[in-house]
């Protein structure tokens, strides 16, 4: 395991959706010293859940947290993915103690129904607890809603899934703070093939890499990129951008426009699809 520098701040939580409630926590945390998202890798697979694709593709993540530097006091925000089979058995006080003494952490940020430790025994009430115990600063938030700017209740990834499931880009959109992003890895001549007309790319469900929206066409902003940096999409060269509709067919393929004059990829690809409004 990384340590992190000493006057890491950490928000704890799943972060799948990476959604404005989660960016709440993350202003909080860079309140009291370096902020840092503490997720856990494989939780799934250990505890036997069924596969689902993620709400943000793993590539997209850094993205994310770069978008949120504004609203964290310009400092830029962090993360470890801690393997969930290393932790699943630590008691509470046990885990508290790792993120003190093996990643330094001065403070602590969860959400109000945060549970942690061996079977979730712990709760937000008792992270509060053994932090102080420990001389961490900690900070307990209310479930975030946000009414006010459209969205009726409070924001979970589970509200963001079931507004893809629907096409209800808007909603999804209003809870996530930003354009919900479909990431599609294209490697050169593996499910990347031109339709019958030459005009649009046709690819494969598997090559989405997060949460496909329900069947449909959507009003999309479609970046091209070059696959220099496969686990930080923000590292990677845009070869071009333009405004198209992109169809999820109810097969899960994919299908939106080549650009005119471009090539189809070069060694590898990926296309990012950030989906503007809801389903036509």
């Amino acid at each position: 395991m990384a340590a992190m520098a000493v006057g890491a701040a950490v928000a704890l939580g799943k972060f799948d959706a990476m959604h404005i409630g989660h960016r709440a926590l993350a202003e909080d945390a860079a309140r009291m010293g370096r902020p840092h998202l503490v997720t856990f890798s494989g939780m799934a697979e250990v505890l036997g859940w069924p596969p689902r694709a993620p709400l943000t593709a793993a590539c997209d993540r850094h993205r994310v947290r770069q978008l949120w530097k504004k609203e964290c006091d310009g400092k830029d925000v962090g993360e470890i993915r801690i393997p969930f089979g290393d932790i699943r058995k630590l008691s509470p006080e046990a885990f508290v103690d790792l993120l003190r003494d093996q990643y330094h952490v001065q403070g602590m940020v969860a959400g109000v129904n945060y549970k942690f430790g061996y079977r979730a025994l712990g709760d937000a009430e008792m992270l509060k607890k053994l932090g102080e115990e420990r001389g961490m600063d900690v900070k307990i938030l209310e479930l975030v809603t946000d009414s006010a700017k459209g969205v009726d209740g409070i924001i979970s990834s589970t509200r963001v899934r079931e507004a893809l499931m629907v096409g209800d880009i808007l909603a999804a959109n209003a809870l996530l703070g930003r354009p919900y992003r479909l990431v599609v890895d294209a490697p050169l001549g593996v499910n990347q093939s031109p339709s019958s007309n030459g005009s649009d790319l046709v690819f494969e469900p598997g090559n989405a890499l997060n949460q496909l929206p329900c069947s449909g066409s959507y009003p999309c902003t479609i970046t091209a990129l070059e696959n220099s940096s496969p686990v930080d999409i923000a590292g990677c060269h845009v070869l071009y951008r333009q405004e198209a509709i992109a169809t999820i067919d109810s097969d899960g393929h994919i299908r939106f426009p080549l650009k005119p004059n471009s090539r189809s990829g070069p060694s590898a690809m990926l296309y990012a699809l950030d989906f503007r409004s809801n389903v036509l």
